[in-house]
């Protein structure tokens, strides 16, 4: 989650440098970096706080993980930082059990930031298919429109992501696409 937020302040930077002759733009954007800063000093405090020792731990506050009812103020940070999604619904939507929700969003909130890092100007679409048993979830980018900027990486979002979609019993894939893109796929039981 911090790695989100971190990437997300880094590409609202870049938005309010192409921003720069548009002064209610800037402010604007100004505004969801600090926002994001702020969360993400939250989200460190707390994984700080679980690596203390025992006797000089305080309880770490715990936020309430992201579900899909979570998902539009999601799709506004990505869209404030550049990126131009369009969300596709499919079947009927329902409440799930809470941990598949938390993989389906933490699903589209990794591809997400792997498509502002990685293609740049690029369309995303994000497909949500209610099945009868299971929810699949794509994330697809086209090749990026800007060049790519040097963002660091710790490597191991697709990874982590690929133990929580598994941890609740689905399936994910990764992959480039013959067009330049990539996609995100993941098939989660419910």
């Amino acid at each position: 989650m911090v790695g989100h937020r971190v990437s997300l302040m880094v590409l609202q930077a870049g938005a309010i440098e192409m921003a720069s002759t548009d002064p209610p733009k800037v402010r604007l954007l100004a505004e969801q970096v600090q926002q994001a800063g702020r969360r993400a000093l939250e989200e460190l405090r707390q994984v700080v706080g679980l690596l203390r020792t025992e006797e000089d731990r305080q309880p770490a506050p715990l936020a309430p993980q992201p579900t899909l009812a979570d998902l539009e103020d999601l799709l506004a940070g990505a869209t404030n930082a550049g990126l131009v999604v369009v969300v596709d619904r499919r079947g009927a939507p329902r409440p799930l059990d809470p941990t598949v929700e938390r993989a389906a969003y933490r699903v589209v909130q990794e591809a997400l930031t792997n498509a502002g890092k990685h293609a740049p100007g690029a369309a995303v679409t994000i497909t949500l298919d209610y099945r009868p048993a299971e929810l699949a979830v794509a994330v697809v980018n086209r090749r990026p429109t800007r060049p790519v900027a040097a963002m660091p990486s710790g490597g191991h979002g697709l990874v982590g992501l690929r133990e929580r979609v598994r941890a609740v019993g689905g399936d994910l894939h990764a992959e480039p696409r013959l067009d330049g893109g990539f996609a995100v796929q993941a098939v989660l039981p419910v």
